[in-house]
């Protein structure tokens, strides 16, 4: 059984493989999430950070998740916007 210490050590040379490729990034999704007010917003944060690989345009993910929410809680719409911004400038 691996120990905390490796696990740990296997996750860092997972993250400098990773870091080396030129199109990738790591997103602390979770804690992004947090910030915008809700840790469930993890996927928004993602799309978010995937905007520079898609071809779809943040307004309209932005006016999609407007529509989706508004009528259930006006929070969730702010929520998940902020998630999506906090992923898009995600480093």
């Amino acid at each position: 059984i691996a120990s905390e210490n490796d696990k740990q050590a296997q996750i860092e040379k997972l993250y400098e493989a990773i870091k080396v490729l030129p199109k990738a990034k790591i997103v602390e999704a979770e804690a992004l999430a947090k910030e915008a007010g809700n840790s469930k917003a993890e996927n928004m944060v993602l799309v978010g950070a995937a905007l520079d690989f898609i071809p779809v345009k943040k307004d309209t993910i932005i006016n999609s998740v407007k529509e989706r929410f508004a009528s259930k809680d006006p929070k969730l719409v702010e929520i998940n916007c902020t998630a999506i911004e906090l992923g898009s400038k995600a480093k």
